[in-house]
């Protein structure tokens, strides 16, 4: 479910795609373009897509949280698999991975890059952000290092977004440069690659640490 919720709804949010091919002239949604919708491409077609995506959401979620509730002893594996990494009474977190993951692939169909860079931006900032407050609230790994790693991952990808959300609005103000665009993608580029690599090292590590303690 992991691998293809998020795929699922993010072929929802692709129906939902509209656009506009002339500037607002205070027409509302009538200038609005929406050509993915099924059938008339009005109202109707929107509450459709919205429906099903809200049942699909609903039925998936309450599939999920059945198999990870499971009352089996011994417990699946793929239960042990979602929460043994988990404190017991945080043993559902890996919910919110599966709605961040989602939300993410969802924001990222509905409002594409190249229609709607500020709305994305906003939109994903929230979603992080969100999670962000729930990792320093409630640690909830076993390990304190595993749930640091997280918070930082985290915060790196908020100030990540922040740094594209403002190049976005310097690249519409009258006083914007070459020189802060250049610099604000370089900090943004080197952050990304910082936390790439730190997060390689440590894969690679634990499996030379595994290597180890299976050649013993």
């Amino acid at each position: 479910m992991n691998c293809f919720l998020p795929t699922i709804a993010a072929d929802f949010g692709k129906y939902l795609v509209c656009y506009r091919l002339q500037r607002d002239d205070a027409s509302g949604l009538q200038g609005l373009r929406c050509p993915f919708l099924p059938g008339s491409a009005g109202l109707a077609s929107a509450t459709q897509v919205v429906g099903g995506l809200i049942l699909f959401m609903v039925a998936a979620l309450w599939t999920w949280l059945s198999l990870s509730r499971s009352d089996e002893d011994p417990k699946p594996s793929h239960v042990v698999f979602l929460t043994s990494k988990y404190q017991r009474r945080y043993a559902l977190f890996e919910t919110e991975r599966l709605i961040r993951k989602t939300l993410f692939t969802f924001i990222g169909a509905l409002l594409p890059i190249h229609s709607s860079p500020a709305l994305q931006m906003g939109c994903l900032g929230i979603v992080v952000l969100v999670s962000l407050f729930l990792y320093c609230r409630y640690k909830p790994y076993h390990s304190p290092e595993w749930n640091w790693i997280e918070i930082w991952l985290l915060f790196a990808a908020a100030v990540m977004i922040t740094s594209v959300s403002t190049l976005l609005a310097n690249e519409f103000h009258w006083g914007h440069s070459v020189p802060t665009q250049q610099s604000i993608i370089f900090a943004t580029a080197g952050i990304a690659a910082v936390a790439s690599a730190i997060m390689v090292f440590r894969v690679i590590q634990e499996l030379v640490r595994e290597q180890r303690q299976a050649a013993k």
